[in-house]
């Protein structure tokens, strides 16, 4: 009986390392994948939810994210329902808000991709032209995922974004980023559709 329990004891540990070095050399080809794919999208539409901590404040978020070649992409508010409607498109640099016909121009921060709306549209830039420097296999809500990390930095600042992509469809399902080790913005996928 000690024997099975010593050889279980041996051989489980190499069963769970195969199966997780299998998924993280999945994880690898679909990075390669995910960076392909994302490089020929020319139309997406997505709904995620938004969460930014800042030290000082959390705000939460529900946006709408529509890009179609040839065009600027917008971001539209869905939620919280005091600021619903209001949209905006980011073009060379800056970011147009609008409401209601009214509209303000502004120039982005400068750590690019660190504001909820700007965030998803950077995030695209990444995973169709950088390179991971880590990638994992890893589930979320029982969903396989490949995790891809891209790091950076940034105004003397260490830049991370972690995302994690259906390993079946590829659609984003959750990404976090992360200025100088700390949890900035996470993002939470509703809904995808790219084209």
């Amino acid at each position: 009986m000690l024997r099975r329990l010593f050889a279980a004891a041996l051989i489980l540990p190499m069963i769970a390392g195969f199966s997780s070095c299998k998924g993280r050399e999945q994880a690898g080809k679909v990075s390669e994948d995910v960076r392909k794919y994302y490089g020929a999208v020319s139309a997406i539409s997505t709904q995620y939810k938004v969460v930014s901590d800042y030290n000082d404040r959390v705000n939460e978020f529900t946006l709408a994210y529509s890009a179609d070649a040839g065009k600027a992409p917008t971001v539209a508010i869905l939620a919280p329902e005091e600021i619903k409607g209001i949209s905006a498109a980011i073009d060379k640099g800056t970011l147009n808000l609008s409401y209601e016909g009214s509209s303000l121009s502004m120039q982005m921060p400068e750590i690019k991709g660190f504001t909820p709306l700007e965030a998803f549209p950077a995030l695209l830039l990444d995973v169709a032209g950088a390179i991971p420097t880590e990638v994992d296999a890893e589930k979320i809500d029982d969903v396989s995922c490949a995790a891809l990390t891209y790091e950076s930095a940034e105004n003397n600042r260490a830049v991370s974004k972690r995302v994690w992509f259906d390993m079946d469809t590829l659609h984003p399902v959750k990404a976090d980023f992360y200025l100088d080790g700390k949890c900035v913005i996470s993002l939470d996928f509703l809904k995808f559709d790219a084209k």
